[in-house]
């Protein structure tokens, strides 16, 4: 709070507004709505400096310098360097032996090979 004043902070939480997810009236409905938002807050933060780019140039929410990065707070790197095939498969009925943990640096997981 500055000078008694309440600073306002919005957060995208999903990403809705490129078009993929809703019809196209839908679309322009929610961009207008965070364009709107944009413009009563303090600060938007994103999660990342390609997400801040799209938002503020592909998307025209605000002008880049009202965003604020903050990267995820979790590691991912370890899911990244799981020795495997590939993608985990979907859940396809094999038994629990079958199944492969990741390593134990990673705090959370469980895919198939």
């Amino acid at each position: 709070m500055a000078a008694g004043v309440p600073v306002i902070i919005h957060t995208f939480h999903g990403h809705v507004l490129g078009g993929l997810y809703f019809s196209r009236p839908k679309t322009r409905f929610f961009l207008a709505i965070e364009r709107r938002l944009a413009r009563a807050t303090d600060r938007l933060v994103v999660l990342t400096h390609a997400q801040a780019r799209e938002m503020a140039e592909g998307l025209r929410v605000a002008p880049s310098d009202r965003f604020a990065v903050i990267p995820l707070g979790l590691d991912l790197q370890p899911f990244a360097d799981v020795d495997g095939p590939g993608p985990p498969a979907p859940c396809s009925g094999r038994s629990w032996g079958s199944m492969r943990t990741v390593p134990s640096s990673a705090s959370w997981g469980v895919w198939y090979r």
